[in-house]
C-alpha cells in the first residue's frame, strides 16, 4: 500500500494517506482520531455494535499504552491527547500505524495537528471531510494533497443512507426607518470621536447586525411556525435551527414558544465571556448566562443537559 507525496485528502468521503512506503502492513494498529467528545463516544459505540475490538483512550498517557500494547484492535482518541502524549514518551516512527482523522477539515491547522504528527512521523494518515475548507488560508485539498475518492450527496441518496437535501430559499424582508436609528446613534456615540463613530456605525450596520435584532427574530419565528405547521407537522419528521450566537437563539427559542405553534427546546454551550459586552444596541450576554445557569439548574451538567435533550428529540413522536 504505497501513495505519493505526503497527505492526501477526500471530499465527502474518506480520505488521505502520508508516508505509507509500499509495507504489507501485517495486524497495523489502527486509531481514529476525533475532535470532539461526542464524536469520540459515538464512533466506539458505532464499532462496537458492529462487533469490532475498540479501545477508547480516556486521556493521554492512557493513549500511550494502548499504542504500546501488541493487540491490533482500534483505537480511538480525541485529537487533544497528543499534547500531552508527545510530551511523555518518544514518537512512535512504525509506517504500520494508520491514523483515520474524522472531519479533516478541522483541528488541522493548528498545534493539535503537529503533535499528532510528531508522534506519528512514519504513519499513514487518511483524512475524512464532508465540507471541505475553501478558502486561501485554509484550503483542505491543499493542505492534504488532492482527492484519493468521493462519497457524495448524490450517491448516499441513491444507497438510501440518507434522504435527499431540499432547499427552499425565504427571504425576510427589511425594511429600516433611518431618522430613528439616526437619532439613537448620535445619542448612543454622542461622546465618540468621529473616528470612533465611523468605527461604531461600520459595526452595527452589517447584515449580521441586523439579523440578531428582535424584529427580524420575530419575523423569521413566525414564518418559521407557519411553514412547520403547513409542511412538517404530523409527518414524523423534526426541525433544526441554527442561528448566529447564544442571544440569538434564546430570543428565537422564547419567541417560538410565545407564538405557541410548535415545540422548541435550546440546547446551547456554557457562556463565553467574550459575547454580547460590546453590542451597544442590545442586551449584553447576562440573559444567556442566566439561561445556562437554569439548565444547570436542572440537569445537573452540560452533558446531561446535552444528552436529555438530545434523547428527547430523538424520541418523542407527537411533538407539534
Amino acid at each position: 500500500m504505497a501513495y505519493p507525496g505526503k497527505w492526501k485528502v477526500l471530499n465527502n468521503g474518506y480520505a488521505g494517506t502520508a508516508n505509507c512506503h509500499g509495507s504489507k502492513n501485517k495486524n497495523p494498529k489502527l486509531l481514529l482520531v476525533t475532535d470532539r467528545v461526542d464524536l469520540d463516544d459515538q464512533i466506539t459505540e458505532t464499532f462496537k455494535k458492529c462487533g469490532k475490538q475498540v479501545k477508547q483512550a480516556n486521556t493521554g498517557k492512557h493513549l500511550l499504552e494502548l499504542l504500546k500494547d501488541k493487540d491490533d484492535g482500534i483505537i480511538t482518541t480525541i485529537i487533544n491527547k497528543f499534547e500531552a502524549a508527545i510530551k511523555i514518551a518518544e514518537p512512535f516512527t512504525s509506517n504500520n500505524i494508520f491514523v483515520l482523522v474524522d472531519e479533516g477539515h478541522r483541528s488541522q491547522y493548528n498545534n493539535f495537528n503537529v503533535y499528532m504528527q510528531r508522534v506519528f512521523p512514519n504513519a499513514c494518515f487518511v483524512a475524512f471531510t464532508g465540507t471541505p475548507l475553501m478558502k486561501r488560508e485554509k484550503n483542505t485539498a491543499a493542505k492534504f494533497g488532492g482527492l484519493i475518492d468521493v462519497y457524495s450527496i448524490k450517491d448516499a441518496v441513491e444507497d438510501k443512507a440518507v434522504v435527499p437535501l431540499l432547499y427552499e430559499g425565504r427571504h425576510n424582508v427589511m425594511e429600516v426607518n433611518e431618522k430613528p436609528l439616526d437619532n439613537y446613534f448620535d445619542r448612543v456615540a454622542e461622546d465618540l470621536t468621529e473616528y470612533g463613530k465611523a468605527s461604531l456605525k461600520r459595526t452595527f450596520s452589517a447584515k449580521n447586525k441586523i439579523v440578531q435584532s428582535l424584529s427580524f427574530i420575530e419575523n423569521t419565528a413566525w414564518d418559521i411556525s407557519r411553514h412547520f405547521v403547513d409542511n412538517i407537522q404530523g409527518t414524523g419528521f423534526k426541525g433544526q435551527l441554527v442561528v448566529p450566537n447564544k442571544l440569538s437563539a434564546i430570543r428565537y427559542r422564547d419567541i417560538l414558544k410565545e407564538i405557541g405553534r410548535i415545540s422548541v427546546e435550546l440546547l446551547i454551550s456554557a457562556p463565553d465571556t467574550r459575547e454580547g459586552d460590546t453590542d451597544a444596541f442590545e442586551e449584553n450576554d447576562d440573559k444567556v448566562r442566566t439561561f445556562f445557569k437554569a439548565m444547570m439548574d436542572k440537569y445537573g451538567s452540560p452533558d446531561n443537559y446535552e444528552n436529555h435533550l438530545l434523547m428527547d428529540l430523538k424520541n418523542k413522536k407527537n411533538q407539534k
